[in-house]
């Protein structure tokens, strides 16, 4: 299962318009979205409280986004936020959104995508207070800090909860 959870997106990405159809069925069930986060936000199932330390209301986007899986993106953007609880800017229960995924784990062309829909907060903040420019900074993704900054939308001068802005934390790496 930790295997599964942890390393399904890499053996998809390569693939990932071929097997599309099935995957998405994956990404569109909360339920299996849900165990799959579980066990990715908590380094596996032997982790003691597991089942209270992952993030809730995660959807199969914030995923996709997580792994830098553009097509499955792009396919999950097209179904009507109303009619399911996928929707670009939607928040986990850590206040992440598909956009602070992506970007906080340097998926560019993902991050790309989801600033293009029109639809999506640039500077959402999550339970720390940062922003999807603190999270591309704080990691050193040049290239997402530099998307970001390119929308001319984004707050440079975001702190988080701890005071540092994306200045700071890019300083720091």
């Amino acid at each position: 299962l930790e295997y599964a959870a942890q390393y399904w997106a890499e053996h998809v990405l390569p693939i990932e318009e071929i097997v599309s159809e099935l995957v998405l069925t994956f990404l569109r069930d909360e339920a299996l979205v849900s165990s799959s986060t579980q066990v990715v936000s908590v380094g596996g199932y032997k982790h003691e409280k597991y089942s209270q330390g992952f993030p809730q209301s995660t959807t199969g986007l914030h995923l996709s986004a997580r792994f830098g899986l553009g097509y499955l993106s792009r396919m999950l953007l097209t179904v009507d936020c109303k009619e399911t609880s996928i929707c670009a800017d939607s928040k986990d229960s850590y206040g992440r959104t598909p956009l602070s995924w992506a970007a906080g784990n340097g998926h560019k062309a993902v991050t790309k995508l989801l600033l293009e829909t029109g639809k999506v907060d640039i500077d959402s903040k999550d339970i720390s207070d940062q922003t999807p420019l603190l999270k591309a900074a704080g990691k050193g993704h040049e290239a997402i800090v530099k998307l970001l900054l390119k929308t001319s939308k984004v707050d440079v001068d975001s702190k988080d909860i701890s005071d540092q802005t994306p200045l700071l934390k890019a300083a720091g790496k």
